[in-house]
C-alpha cells in the first residue's frame, strides 16, 4: 500500500538506509521526546517536540497500516499516520 502522505526525497533516502533486522518488522512511530546517551551514560543530545523514529518488533506486534516506502515495508500506527497527513 502507498502511504497516505507525501514522502520527501530526504525521508525516502533516510528510510532506504534504515537497518534490516532479521526476523523483525520495521515500523515508524511518533514520539514527543528523545534523549541520546553515550556508552558511559552521559546525555549527548535531547530533542523535545514531535519526531518520528523507526523501530523493530517481532511479526504480529505492530498494528495500523503497512506501507511501502523506498521499496521497503513499514508499519505505521493510526496516530502516526494522522500526524504525517499534510506533511
Amino acid at each position: 500500500m502507498s502511504p497516505p502522505f507525501h514522502i520527501s526525497p530526504e525521508a525516502e533516502e533516510y528510510l532506504k538506509g534504515v537497518a534490516v533486522v532479521q526476523d523483525k518488522e520495521a515500523g515508524i512511530s511518533l514520539g514527543s521526546r528523545i534523549t541520546a546517551l553515550n556508552r558511559s551514560g552521559e546525555q549527548t543530545d535531547c530533542y523535545d517536540g514531535p519526531h518520528f523514529t523507526v523501530g523493530w518488533h517481532e511479526p504480529g506486534v505492530w498494528s495500523g497500516i503497512r506501507v511501502e516506502i523506498a521499496g521497503r515495508e513499514f508499519w505505521i500506527a493510526p496516530t502516526t499516520v494522522e500526524a504525517l497527513r499534510g506533511h
